[in-house]
């Protein structure tokens, strides 16, 4: 039997990877049951491996937007995900529509985001450090161009995506 202050530390770790997918939820408690050490480092292996496994499966197309999609980090529109892109109308709209139906994306009203945040995770952890940082100034200046005539409620987001792009 654990101690209750090691049963909230291992049900916080567990809800935190988790986010009530109960998969991953599943896969957090055999990660720490099994005493992963990779846990410790934010996700166990299986979780990274069956992600990648799901990702390999899009299309070309579809895996760049997700890229991207990485990069933007938040709930964003499809006009964001096109302009970012340098994607045509038709194929970021096909690309996005097979995003959802893959259960990478959700569509959440006009937004589109992550069904789950572990995959844009993986998907992050997966870029090069020149692509991040290239995908990282296309979404500063799709951010620029799109919201150009009320920038600052996108204040801190530029702030973040021009940081990162150096």
């Amino acid at each position: 039997h654990k101690p209750a202050a090691q049963l909230d530390e291992l049900a916080t770790k567990v809800w935190t990877l988790g986010q009530g997918h109960p998969f991953m939820t599943v896969e957090a408690m055999r990660a720490t049951e099994d005493g992963e050490p990779a846990f410790s480092h934010g996700m166990p292996r299986r979780i990274k491996e069956l992600i990648e496994v799901r990702l390999t499966r899009l299309s070309a197309g579809a895996r760049q937007a997700a890229a991207v999609a990485a990069v933007i980090g938040r709930p964003f529109d499809i006009a964001l995900l096109r302009e970012a892109s340098a994607m045509a109308e038709a194929e970021t709209t096909a690309t996005a529509e097979e995003l959802v139906r893959r259960g990478i994306f959700d569509a959440i009203g006009s937004d589109l985001k992550f069904a789950h945040d572990r995959f844009r995770e993986v998907l992050y952890a997966q870029m090069l450090a020149p692509i991040r940082k290239a995908l990282h100034a296309s979404v500063a200046r799709a951010l620029r161009r799109l919201e150009a005539d009320d920038l600052a409620p996108h204040y801190s987001a530029l702030a973040i995506h021009s940081r990162e792009s150096e």
